[in-house]
């Protein structure tokens, strides 16, 4: 007889026995067909082969249900190996019905098979007698709940990993940050600077009331019952909260910049609320120190306006009292230098030839200080002038005054031979006259200064220094040490002595005031014997 047949024959003659002992009942054989037919797991019976060595290698399906090629997907697996049907599988399957088979021992695992992507409830029992080696299973087909399970695991793990994200952001980051839940505030969650800021004290578990009875009349917690209702956010910018660090202590005036966020349900229903704010109180402290400075600047402001205008006024009171006084002090002037002038030249002409060589010097030195006097009043009226004339900026060709300038001097002295170098087309805004005293002052100063060179060169022209236009006047003739040059542009400051070099000291300052007025500024540089050379701007650029 076919072992199979036997082992089917023994396993029905089994059940027959079991179920009354009855051997004479062959309907039961066909109720184990139909059960293991109509059952909703899976079932197969198997074989388990051994090698040389009595170790399991593999096993041979001796019947199947039809649950099996629905679980499994292999289908005509009776009278196959496992191997067989599936070459890849796993060795604990073996290992697994191997000792079934040999002890005996019934089996209930979750086991899972990577080969045919299944995960399998099984339960293995030994079937018929110990050598017929022969091992039965029922197994329920796990793999969408295993894969769900696995899915839930996977998606907490993901969860709690971004949770612990979420709660080192939350921890970490560089504002106060707080949760509260239910319509009576209770604090869930609150970060390390958010403790900070209120002093540390016991928040989690208390309601909003409880934590902060300071702010009972501070309408903080209307906003919060208000935004927990409404279900929309609240910003607050600046907003003075008084809070105290210790619960004996007198608040201390905070100003916070605070959002106040509803947090919502799964049904859109308000849960709770967020609570973000920032400490601006040195800001806001600064703005104010910045406010109260910039009130006393503006005090201080209008307070000197005030006294510098009363300044001017006298200035210009003053200017004018000058003004007259010069006026009045070189008409009187002019009339004795007049006298003396003309007496000295009586003398001169009608009694010159009674007098020594002597005499007659004292006589020529008189008349010269007296002409240089007039001189120096003409200088100073003609500075008094200046600075209180109108000045009218127009377009101006330096080079053509430049010219005109230095042609009136070579017709002075016709004799002189200077090498006059005029750069071509200079030009310049400005007021026409002023800046003809300036040229006439700059040109002739140079040519009275080279009169003892040996090579006498005069320079005009213009050139370009970091985006401004910068005027010259150079020359060669006697120069100046350089540390004295400050004393040029003052009053009556001459650094070369009457008798070598004639002049009043008023030239060069009426030049500077010239220049001033226009915007400009005006400097020298110079080296005993080897000329001078002056600069100026014009503010123009």
């Amino acid at each position: 007889m076919d072992r199979d047949v036997e082992g089917q024959q023994r396993t029905g003659a089994g059940i027959s026995e079991w179920r009354g002992g009855n051997a004479e009942r062959p309907d039961l054989l066909e109720i184990y067909r139909q059960v293991l037919t109509e059952c909703d797991m899976a079932f197969f019976r198997c074989r388990v082969l051994l090698d040389d060595e009595g170790r399991p290698v593999d096993y041979l399906f001796l019947e199947t249900n039809p649950r099996f090629e629905e679980f499994t997907g292999l289908a005509n697996a009776d009278g196959k190996t496992g191997l067989e049907l599936v070459p890849d599988l796993e060795s604990h399957w073996i290992e697994l019905y191997g000792r079934v088979a040999l002890t005996g021992g019934p089996v209930r695992l979750q086991e899972g098979s990577a080969a045919v992507d299944r995960w399998w409830e099984v339960h293995a029992f030994r079937v018929g007698e110990p050598e017929d080696l022969e091992v039965a299973a029922f197994f329920r087909d796990l793999t969408e709940s295993h894969k769900a399970e696995k899915e839930k695991r996977e998606l907490a793990r993901a969860l709690e990993t971004e949770r612990a994200r979420l709660m080192r952001v939350f921890d970490k980051a560089p504002a106060a940050i707080a949760t509260l839940s239910g319509p009576e505030h209770r604090f869930e969650m609150a970060n390390p600077i958010y403790r900070q800021l209120v002093g540390h004290r016991e928040l989690l578990g208390k309601t909003a009331r409880e934590a902060f009875p300071e702010l009972a009349d501070e309408g903080f917690f209307e906003l919060l019952d208000n935004v927990y209702a409404s279900g929309e956010a609240y910003v607050g910018r600046g907003i003075r909260v008084p809070l105290q660090p210790e619960p004996d202590a007198e608040p201390v005036e905070r100003y916070l910049d605070f959002v106040y966020t509803p947090l919502f349900g799964p049904n859109e229903e308000v849960t709770g609320i967020f609570a973000h704010a920032v400490d601006v109180t040195e800001h806001k402290l600064a703005l104010k120190e910045l406010a109260r400075a910039h009130d006393e600047t503006e005090r201080r402001v209008e307070e000197r306006t005030r006294r510098l205008s009363s300044l001017n006024a006298e200035l210009m009171r003053l200017n004018d009292e000058l003004e007259s006084f010069t006026y009045s002090v070189s008409h009187d002037l002019r009339a004795p230098l007049r006298g003396i002038d003309g007496f000295t030249q009586v003398l001169q002409e009608d009694y010159g030839h009674q007098l020594d060589e002597t005499a007659l010097s004292y006589l020529e030195r008189v008349r010269a200080g007296a002409s240089r006097i007039g001189s120096i009043i003409d200088s100073l009226l003609s500075l008094s002038r200046l600075q209180r004339s109108e000045l009218k900026r127009v377009p101006l060709n330096l080079t053509r005054k430049a010219r005109e300038t230095i042609e009136r001097l070579r017709q002075e002295e016709p004799d002189r031979v200077v090498d006059v170098r005029i750069e071509p087309g200079v030009t310049a805004s400005g007021d026409s006259d002023m800046l003809r005293v300036v040229l006439e002052n700059l040109l002739g100063n140079a040519w009275k200064f080279t009169r003892k060179a040996h090579e006498p060169t005069i320079e005009f022209g213009v050139e370009e220094v970091d985006g401004q236009h910068r005027y010259f006047v150079r020359d060669t003739g006697a120069g100046f040490e350089g540390q004295f040059a400050h004393k040029l542009f003052l009053p009556f400051q001459r650094l070369h002595a009457q008798h070598e070099f004639e002049g009043t000291g008023i030239g060069l300052a009426t030049v500077q005031r010239v220049i001033e007025r226009h915007g400009g500024k005006i400097w020298a540089e110079g080296e005993p014997g080897k000329g001078a050379a002056f600069y100026f701007t014009l503010g123009d650029d």
